[in-house]
């Protein structure tokens, strides 16, 4: 609560969570931050605050408990196999794998008391000073978030691989994998009424991986090896910074229309553009349930929902006897060759300026995509 009296608009008490924009500026809360730590410190301080039957939720009026019959995270998996040899050291392989998971979950995913719902909170907030200070006062002062495992998901894959074994001074060794994941997320789209509503292909729903490698020996004692992948763009989700269209209270809502995760999943940038314009004429101009002006959305000229990684690695090496049984390899390896940018970072939120942009390169942890890098490396092998 608001420990100040001399703030215009914001009364002693008033709870400082806002929606809106009031008077309590910065040089407010470092007035208040001070009266704020003596009462934390009076509280905590205090020597007779020694009876367990009081829970730390009772005298803060808020906090957060942990589920008491909450399971771990489980999973039951099926796969099945075949292979086909199909001529000498040449064969393909095909697996399937499906995976069930329950019990997902994560740290304080749901706010039992709805505290900042548009229709209140379950626990009414304290008005006075007295219910603030009595635990057995059925008032509150914050959220009572729970940490459970309420979530599912599956995982099904399909494998296809095609092996030419090392002989004849070469290799060569090719896979395509194609893979479904959904499950509930608990971020961006969740809704503190309906927290399992937000169930859509996971940010680690990559459909499509191809990769390819290679070896072969080469004259003089060279040999070189090949590496190249493919990883499709990633799902991704569409909302509105701080705006809360349901009023359940939590903000960065879903684009209406769409659901988690959904675009390069069924949804288009023409699919965008027509929830766009369906927006603004129903939504734009308006507030949402905690009474924050919804303003009109416009696209920029160029954007993307997220990008595919591509790189390819070579290696170089030859190796130098020094003796019956001591050998020097010396090695020269070079990370995606032809320095493909791999963008990353695009930003789901409509109303910023850097909607669909890219904002970084993939990291460089050598062979996963990043900048172009070059690694020398010498082996003793005795």
């Amino acid at each position: 609560p608001n420990p100040l009296t001399n703030v215009p608009g914001v009364p002693q008490g008033t709870l400082l969570r806002f929606f809106s924009p009031t008077s309590f500026n910065g040089a407010s809360l470092l007035d208040a931050l001070p009266i704020i730590r003596g009462n934390l410190t009076a509280q905590r301080g205090n020597p007779n605050n020694t009876d367990f039957s009081v829970t730390n939720i009772e005298a803060d009026k808020q906090g957060s408990v942990v589920d008491t019959h909450m399971p771990n995270t489980s999973s039951i998996d099926f796969s099945l196999g075949v292979q086909r040899q199909v001529a000498r050291d040449f064969a393909i392989t095909a697996d399937f794998a499906d995976r069930q998971f329950a019990h997902i979950g994560g740290p304080q995913i749901v706010d039992l008391n709805h505290f900042s719902s548009a229709r209140g909170p379950v626990l009414p907030i304290c008005l006075t000073e007295a219910e603030r200070n009595d635990p057995k006062a059925l008032c509150s002062l914050g959220p009572i978030n729970l940490t459970t495992g309420i979530g599912s998901g599956n995982y099904r894959g399909f494998l296809l691989r095609a092996e030419k074994r090392f002989s004849n001074g070469w290799q060569l060794l090719g896979s395509y994998a194609y893979s479904n994941s959904k499950g509930n997320g608990f971020g961006v789209g969740f809704n503190n009424d309906d927290p399992l509503s937000n169930f859509g292909p996971l940010n680690t729903d990559y459909r499509h991986i191809l990769s390819g490698s290679g070896l072969v020996q080469l004259p003089w004692q060279f040999e070189l090896g090949i590496f190249t992948t493919y990883v499709s763009r990633p799902p991704f989700s569409v909302f509105l910074n701080g705006l809360d269209f349901n009023g359940d209270g939590t903000l960065g809502d879903l684009l209406p229309g769409t659901t988690v995760n959904e675009f390069n999943r069924g949804m288009g940038k023409a699919d965008l553009q027509r929830l766009v314009n369906s927006f603004n004429k129903t939504y734009a101009g308006k507030t949402d349930f905690h009474g924050t002006p919804i303003p009109l959305v416009t696209l920029p000229a160029h954007f993307e929902f997220g990008d595919p990684l591509v790189t390819q690695d070579l290696r170089l090496s030859r190796n130098f006897p020094l003796g019956e049984r001591t050998h020097l390899t010396l090695i020269s390896e070079v990370f995606n060759l032809f320095n493909i940018a791999n963008l990353s970072g695009r930003s789901g939120n409509l109303l910023s300026r850097s909607f669909g942009q890219p904002k970084s390169r993939v990291t460089q942890v050598f062979g996963s995509g990043g900048p172009r890098a070059l690694q020398l490396a010498a082996r003793i092998i005795f």
